[in-house]
């Protein structure tokens, strides 16, 4: 039954486009999507109400009634958009007559199709969503590099409002129209789109339980790696275009397992991701997805299952390394209580939904003047987003401008749409109550503890027979001598600090299926900000210090020879990664005693003390021989920075607190006020609704979500 989802959601992305214009601009490899589509276009089973119904929600979620067709106005200016956020204007290079010939702003019903008229019925499910992501992904690709210009990702779906953009609006357009037709439903009845929130914690506990920069790397990692395939689980199964939060277009993890999945098709129009931005953090712990009604809760049940089956997929593949390869965890079992039963329950989730309206009353509405039911209907939805007094929907200044659009366009229908910066407001409120009226707690652990976080039992080899045997701190401090490469033998981990510090070691077999590859560290460590002292001299033509930078890495080298892993560590600092006459210079823990003595490979043979003997007296030398190039107080590995940051005012650009008035945002303002064939009612109104601020529609949190993942 889910071909009528996705025919409906393929139907819905193109809804915003002149399909004639851009089959013009297409090269011979698409020829087969587009037959493809062809055949789907003006299937008769295809509900055309609900896609056109799903592009007016669209387009109210973000613009109100400012889609009217009266403020369609011929503008041969050059064409302009606004960023969503900040309302700056960018000029595009393509002319407002090809803009007009490739978007369809009429959302009245589907048009422009191109249809061969054979039969639908004969394409496979897993054809359909090929034809999707194609048309999602790719499609945008195809057309900016046609026209000329990447700017051309920036088309707006409005001429008045050219903040969002039409590729925003039609992926929105899609997910909604899917939303509305349902995923296994065989009743032609609508149904009602969902916004649901999924989430996972701990997260501050993972990333601050590091004891180095590695750590911390991996604790980010982790959770963006996580966050990643519970989005791509969820877009295979219901559609890329229903992420709401975060956008997953032209993410890099995301392309790379597209790329894979369909290698000989799909990936010749995506730009393959370079590996450093692949193993680069950003995914958020928090996922907003819109869904059809009857899969709501199985949706978030994948989700679940996929935190967990990835995250238990990590541990194992950590395990199998550290006891075939390393050799460390030879007596330990996988199913250890300290190991498998610890990681087992790393994780809580948690989600909630709530509908685009009460499932009862209509999702659209007819304007009738001051008419009671339209004042209850709002007054209903009001009260579903927790709207009082001055907040509710529709505000004075945009009621009044509804009315006075209403008297010359007959047709004029408001929607759920309207209210969707608050809905997505009300469910974050939502989110939140679940998340702290749970009464998870860290299970009592009577094993030691471990030493960088104190939380939980250190990873010891017990089986379930003589677990509550009793364990000392003795015991597992000579467990912990062996070091496996890994581990300086002073400290004791639990199993997700385990993870955490071997995570770089599995990533090339699960990234990129090669085992013989390494990945580069790609984050600056503390020493770093050498980088920038090595740059300033650079300018100053200082070479004879940056000479004696050199010499006294190669020094060290030679006289402690175990620190050559040290020597090839990559930066993490593009101005020396990136350039060949600098990448092979030598990385800057050579001359800081307290971060290389952690490379520093303990005898296994000695007793615990003798080895902290041999480790004290190694970094004793370690500083001496130092000094010797920089004086206490004058190296230049001393000098950093710490900057800490926080997103505590997050909330108010998600609510929409931030954004300017809707006039900051407009580029046809003057050709509106001076426009003969527009009423003054409507131009008094319009100019008093400029002046209220911008609503907060899902383009605005979609180009956020963006922002945040590209920074």
């Amino acid at each position: 039954m889910s071909q009528a989802y996705w025919k409906a959601k393929i139907r819905g992305i193109i809804q915003p486009f002149n399909l004639k214009k851009i089959e013009n601009l297409l090269d011979n490899d698409s020829q087969g999507y587009w037959q493809t589509l062809q055949t789907l276009v003006d299937n008769p089973s295809i509900d055309l109400e609900k896609v056109t119904l799903a592009a007016q929600i669209a387009n109210a979620s973000d613009r109100t009634v400012l889609n009217s067709p009266i403020f369609f106005i011929e503008n041969n200016e050059p064409l302009r958009v606004s960023h969503l956020l900040s309302g700056e204007k960018l000029d595009l290079s393509l002319s407002s007559e090809t803009y007009r010939n490739l978007v369809n702003f009429d959302i009245s019903s589907p048009k422009n199709t191109t249809s061969t008229g054979e039969n639908s019925h004969n394409i496979e499910i897993e054809q359909l969503k090929e034809l999707y992501w194609w048309l999602w992904r790719c499609l945008p690709e195809i057309i900016a590099k046609k026209l000329g210009n990447q700017d051309n990702f920036l088309l707006p779906a409005s001429p008045i409002l050219p903040d969002a953009s039409v590729w925003s609006q039609a992926s929105l357009t899609s997910a909604i129209a899917g939303a509305l037709t349902g995923y296994e439903t065989s009743s032609d009845k609508t149904q009602t789109p969902y916004l649901a929130t999924f989430s996972f914690n701990p997260i501050q506990e993972i990333i601050k339980a590091s004891r180095k920069m590695r750590d911390f790397w991996a604790g980010s990692y982790v959770l963006h790696y996580l966050s990643a395939k519970v989005c791509w689980k969820l877009a295979q199964k219901y559609g890329p275009d229903c992420l709401i939060y975060p956008s997953l277009f032209q993410q890099p993890l995301i392309d790379h397992w597209l790329g894979e999945k369909w290698n000989k098709n799909l990936a010749q129009w995506i730009d393959k991701p370079e590996e450093k931005a692949i193993v680069t953090a950003g995914f958020p712990n928090v996922i907003v997805i819109l869904l059809p009604q009857d899969k709501v809760q199985a949706a978030m049940q994948t989700a679940r299952q996929t935190v967990i089956k990835e995250w238990l997929e990590l541990g194992q593949q950590i395990f199998k390394e550290l006891k075939e390869t390393r050799h460390w965890t030879r007596k330990l079992r996988e199913d250890s209580p300290t190991w498998k039963e610890w990681l087992k329950h790393q994780w809580q989730t948690y989600w909630t939904a709530l509908p685009l309206n009460n499932k009862v009353d209509p999702l659209t509405w007819q304007i009738n003047g001051n008419s009671e039911e339209f004042q209850q209907w709002q007054e209903e939805l009001n009260e579903i987003c927790q709207l009082k007094n001055k907040n509710q929907l529709f505000s004075s200044e945009e009621t009044e401008f509804i009315q006075a659009v209403a008297q010359e366009d007959s047709n004029l229908k408001v929607n759920v749409g309207s209210w969707w910066c608050y809905l997505f407001d009300q469910l974050r409120l939502t989110a939140g109550t679940v998340k702290n009226t749970r009464n998870w707690d860290i299970p009592t652990s009577f094993y030691p503890r471990s030493t960088i976080s104190g939380l939980g039992s250190v990873v010891y080899p017990q089986s379930e027979e003589n677990y509550k045997q009793r364990v000392t701190e003795q015991d597992t401090r000579e467990y912990w001598q062996n070091q496996g490469g890994l581990f300086d033998g002073s400290e004791q981990l639990n199993a997700t600090e385990v993870l955490k510090r071997g995570l770089h070691l599995i990533l090339p077999k699960l990234l990129f299926n090669d085992s013989e590859c390494s990945i580069p560290y790609y984050y600056p460590d503390l020493s770093s900000g050498l980088a920038g002292w090595l740059r300033q001299k650079e300018k100053e033509k200082d070479f004879d210090t940056i000479n004696s930078y050199h010499r006294a890495c190669c020094q060290i080298r030679k006289k402690f020879n175990w620190t050559s892993e040290a020597k090839s560590s990559p930066w993490g600092i593009p101005w020396i990664d990136d350039y060949k006459t600098r990448k092979n210079w030598s990385n800057p823990r050579l001359l800081n005693a307290g971060w290389l003595i952690d490379d520093f490979p303990l005898n296994p043979k000695l007793d615990s003390d003798k080895q902290t003997d041999e480790k004290q007296k190694q970094a004793r030398n370690l500083r001496t021989h130092i000094e010797n190039f920089f004086s206490q107080g004058n190296n230049p590995t001393d000098w950093y920075v710490i900057a800490a940051g926080d997103g505590d005012g997050m909330s108010k650009w998600l609510k929409g607190e931030k954004l300017k008035h809707y006039e900051d945002y407009m580029t046809l303002n003057e050709s509106i006020s001076t426009n003969e064939s527009i009423s003054a009612s409507i131009k008094e109104n319009f100019n008093n609704l400029i002046q209220i601020p911008k609503r907060m529609g899902p383009s605005t949190h979609n180009a956020l979500s963006r922002a945040l993942l590209d920074f």
